[in-house]
């Protein structure tokens, strides 16, 4: 059985509880839980996972993110390669491909250079994003919402990517065996690094750059770090979007003083199933995750209730299960070609 870090469970059970009070919440407001989907009338299914990440951005806007291209599943691998180097040649490498359809973070690959690209061509037979690399080590999951025409921001959370410190005697390999977030997927972003290096004492080395708790980054709670400068700047980005009103931001920063002050690039947008992952800190409470619960769970329930007679596209609860069971099955064979 493959290895999980107790904080996997732990974000497991959180997040069974979550969308178990998230459905609750949607009982007491009188709402059938498609209409939840409605809380982002103008994406299709919400924003969920099973919606084309393309076309969410499409609908904030494409100038609003990390520059980004598309590459369709149907086409031949030599178009697909084409549309690699063609983006390369005007962004630069390293880039980032990922899944159209996905979520936690599986399923992506980081290319250096044209040597790269025929080593994802198995991978590629689903739809791909390809995205230009935003560098640095501070990324944060800015949760956003909109009830009653005003912005809120429930909740932030900083991620902190897998990360070793060295004791001028073991090996990284050993020295990420040893850590307590240590997983059995570790090994996809591991196979890219000199794991045989031995790092000089209390040398700290990040070894992914994936802000997903599920492949190793820690997420802490910091919705202490909320400024009107991200507030003016969520306004900028969506004051002209009225069908996006709640989910989370992935976005990255030099600096958390530039994150402060609104100085950040959006990487990714997240839809209505978004959680507030502020609730995994390691060092909160269960009793503390609870309120963050209810606090996300009861506007995510408000925000669709507003907007019940918008025209969306949904789909029945049953269906909705169906279809993201088969996603998750798909990111997860994605993702077994990073190992």
């Amino acid at each position: 059985m493959a290895k999980r870090s107790p904080e996997y469970w732990k974000s497991r059970t959180y997040d069974v509880f979550y969308y178990g009070w998230a459905f609750v919440q949607c009982l007491c407001h009188g709402l059938r839980p498609s209409t939840m989907m409605k809380s982002n009338f103008g994406i299709e299914y919400g924003g969920s996972a099973l919606a084309s990440k393309f076309k969410f951005q499409d609908v904030i806007g494409q100038h609003k993110f990390a520059p980004t291209g598309f590459i369709p599943q149907v086409l031949e691998f030599a178009e697909k390669e084409k549309i690699i180097t063609t983006f390369a040649d005007k962004h630069g490498y390293p880039v980032i491909l990922k899944p159209d359809n996905g979520f936690v973070g599986k399923g992506i690959f980081k290319l250096k250079s044209a040597a790269d690209i025929a080593k994802v061509k198995p991978a590629l037979d689903v739809d791909y994003l390809i995205q230009d690399f935003v560098p640095g080590d501070i990324e944060f999951g800015l949760f956003y919402a909109r009830y009653r025409g005003k912005i809120q921001i429930p909740s932030i959370n900083q991620k902190t990517f897998p990360t070793v410190i060295g004791d001028g005697q073991s090996t990284i390999q050993q020295l990420a065996e040893a850590n307590e977030r240590y997983s059995s997927y570790w090994p996809s972003f591991l196979k890219e690094i000199d794991t045989t290096e031995v790092l000089p004492e209390g040398e700290k080395r990040v070894l992914s750059f994936i802000g997903s708790n599920t492949l190793g980054s820690k997420f802490t709670e910091d919705t202490h770090l909320i400024t009107d400068k991200i507030y003016e700047r969520l306004h900028e980005l969506f004051d002209d979007v009225p069908g996006y009103n709640f989910g989370r931001l992935d976005v990255k920063a030099i600096s958390t003083e530039a994150f402060q002050n609104g100085d950040f690039i959006v990487i990714e947008a997240n839809g209505m199933m978004s959680l507030p992952t502020n609730m995994l800190d390691p060092d909160r409470s269960f009793w503390h995750a609870m309120k963050i619960w209810h606090r996300h769970a009861s506007l995510f329930a408000k925000i669709a209730r507003e907007h019940r007679r918008k025209p969306a596209k949904t789909m029945p609860l049953f269906t909705f299960i169906r279809r993201s069971k088969s996603l998750i099955d798909q990111v997860e064979r994605q993702q077994a070609f990073t190992a």
